[in-house]
């Protein structure tokens, strides 16, 4: 379906572990792609954000493998 009306609207999505928001290149049902290298983080919870047009979701998930290394597709429960 085209979009006719011209809105688009401004999405952003990321996850905050330990402290530090890093950016998503995609929200998957079990996983997210993180977009920016960072060190490998051990099993543990997160938050993750997902924001449309300002208005800010957050759903607390809990990663199971950590983040070995980034880019790259990480699992979430």
């Amino acid at each position: 379906m085209i979009n006719q009306s011209g809105y688009s609207p401004t999405v952003a999505l990321a996850l905050v572990v330990n402290g530090s928001k890093l950016a998503l290149s995609h929200v998957g049902p079990n996983d997210v792609t993180v977009r920016e290298a960072c060190r490998p983080i051990p099993p543990t919870d997160a938050e993750l954000l997902i924001t449309v047009d300002d208005e800010t979701e957050a759903y607390r998930v809990f990663l199971p493998n950590g983040i070995p290394s980034a880019p790259q597709k990480v699992a979430y429960i």
